[in-house]
């Protein structure tokens, strides 16, 4: 009885810090509107987001999304590498 108790907080437990590294990452880079393109923003230090050594700009949705995805994928994975 106790290994299924303990099972099921560790379960809980995972889904917890996973959330927890979700929201960090959603909160860590947002994005706004300058004109007609979308720019990834840093909320940390306020600068937009550079890659391939380019400020990204976007004038769709999609790759914005896309690109936003990734990039808070990517941070979550680090993230989850300190903490472990």
């Amino acid at each position: 009885m106790e290994d299924k108790f303990k099972i099921v907080t560790d379960e809980l437990l995972k889904d917890k810090t996973e959330r927890e590294l979700v929201q960090k990452a959603k909160d860590k880079f947002t994005f706004k509107k300058v004109g007609s393109f979308y720019f990834i923003v840093d909320s940390e230090s306020g600068k937009k987001v550079g890659l391939h050594g380019k400020v990204f700009r976007a004038k769709g949705m999609l790759k914005l999304a896309t690109t936003l995805y990734r990039l808070r994928e990517a941070y979550k994975k680090q993230l989850e590498q300190e903490v472990i």
